[in-house]
C-alpha cells in the first residue's frame, strides 16, 4: 500500500437503506473517514447521487454493484459509475464478456474495475428448502488460512505489523498524557 495513511484505507461501507441516514453519517464521521462503499440497495434510494456527492466533495466511492449482464448494458453502467466519479466499481469475473464490457467502459477514467467471483461453485439457492445449498468445505484449505498459511497471509501480516510500528507514536502520547495526568493528581492532592 505504499504510503498510503490508514484513513485512506478505511472504507467505510454505507451499508443503509436510505441516502438521508448514508449522509447523516457521513456528516458524523466529517473527515475521520474520506472512503466510502455504495451497494445496490442505497444506489437504489438514491445512492448514485450521493456518489457524485462525495466524489465531488474530494471523498473517493467504492461502488459495489456486482454487475453481471448484457455487454452494452455492463459498459454503459461503468462508463456512468466513472461519471459519478467513483474509484473503484464491481463486475462479477465468472463471465469474461461482462468484465471485457466493464474495461470498455472505463476507458479513459480513473476507474478501477474489482472482478468478484463466488468461491463456491455449488453455492446455489434452495427455493424448496428457503435456504442456500453448498459445496463441501476443503478442510485442509481452512486449516491452511487459520493456520497462517492461506492467500495474501504474508501481505496481511506485514501491513499489520506496519499498522501497529505507524501507530507507536499514538500509543506512547496516550502513555505520556496518562503519566502527566497521575502527576497533576499527585501534586493536587499534596503528595511531592
Amino acid at each position: 500500500m505504499g504510503n498510503v495513511s490508514a484513513s485512506e484505507r478505511l472504507i467505510v461501507a454505507l451499508d443503509l437503506p436510505s441516502s438521508d441516514e448514508a449522509r447523516a453519517l457521513v456528516a458524523r464521521l466529517g473527515d475521520a473517514a474520506t472512503f466510502y462503499k455504495i451497494g445496490l440497495e442505497l444506489v437504489m434510494a438514491g445512492g448514485l447521487g450521493l456518489a457524485r456527492e462525495l466524489s465531488g466533495a474530494g471523498k473517493r466511492v467504492f461502488l459495489d454493484m456486482k454487475l453481471l449482464d448484457i455487454e452494452n448494458t455492463v459498459e454503459r453502467a461503468t462508463r456512468n459509475a466513472a461519471a459519478a466519479g467513483a474509484t473503484f466499481l464491481t463486475v462479477h469475473a465468472h463471465d469474461a464478456k461482462a468484465l471485457r464490457a466493464a474495461v470498455a467502459g472505463k476507458s479513459g477514467t480513473g476507474l478501477q474495475v474489482l472482478g468478484v467471483t463466488v468461491p463456491d461453485p455449488d453455492l446455489k439457492w434452495n427455493e424448496e428448502r428457503q435456504q442456500h445449498d453448498y459445496g463441501a468445505i476443503d478442510w485442509d484449505d481452512f486449516w491452511a488460512v487459520v493456520n497462517g498459511n492461506g492467500p495474501c497471509n504474508k501481505e496481511r501480516l506485514a501491513t499489520r505489523v506496519k499498522a501497529h510500528a505507524d501507530g507507536q507514536w499514538v500509543r506512547d502520547a496516550a502513555l505520556a498524557h496518562a503519566r502527566k495526568q497521575a502527576a497533576r493528581q499527585l501534586i493536587q492532592c499534596g503528595v511531592d
